[in-house]
């Protein structure tokens, strides 16, 4: 029965907080160091901080967004009286639109004038038009990297952390330093 006790309050300490103890960086090298490129998808221990594993990632900075018509003729299979025909919106979207532009024309993008519905003085109704959002955005690498280890704070005052190895840390009761801290924590990594 002490034993499940203890073991739910060390559950319960874990559970208290455990976040992310991650930063990002441009680019996919090994900067200290070797000087190694890596690919999108490839993993590798930084030189100048061991404790963490990173990862290559590819990421999209978007730079524009432009609502853009459509050359597009809506499907009008219903016919329609005049009456009812006035009461509708002529205007019909398309589903958004993502495109890749190199990083060199992203200060330099622009949207182009958007047409506007025009109308049609004989029907006395807007003619049908399409649009569409169109984001433009370009990839750039980035370096994620994240603690492989937990490192202990807001520990308990009745217990303290005590360092295993370079990367490594267990919790104990300042009393009894053969004895795992069974108090509330927080972790991160």
């Amino acid at each position: 029965m002490k034993s499940s006790i203890s073991i739910a309050s060390i559950i319960v300490c874990i559970i208290v907080y455990v976040a992310a103890d991650c930063y990002q960086e441009a680019g996919c090298s090994n900067s200290h160091g070797n000087d190694k490129i890596y690919k999108v998808g490839q993993r590798w221990r930084p030189d100048s901080v061991s404790c963490y594993t990173c990862k290559c990632i590819s990421t999209k900075k978007f730079v524009l967004a432009c609502l853009e018509a459509v050359n597009k003729k809506p499907n009008l299979s219903v016919k329609k009286s005049q009456m009812s025909a006035r009461f509708e919106s002529p205007v019909t979207y398309t589903p958004d639109e993502d495109i890749e532009i190199p990083r060199e024309e992203a200060n330099t993008k622009e949207c182009s004038p958007t047409r506007a519905p025009i109308y049609n003085w004989a029907t006395g109704t807007f003619e049908p038009i399409t649009y569409k959002m169109v984001y433009y955005y370009y990839t750039e690498k980035k370096s994620r990297c994240c603690s492989r280890f937990m490192n202990f704070t807001n520990v308990h005052p009745s217990c303290k952390v005590v360092k295993i190895n370079k990367c490594r840390s267990i919790v104990v009761r300042r009393d009894n330093p053969n004895e795992r801290c069974n108090r509330a924590m927080s972790l991160i990594g």
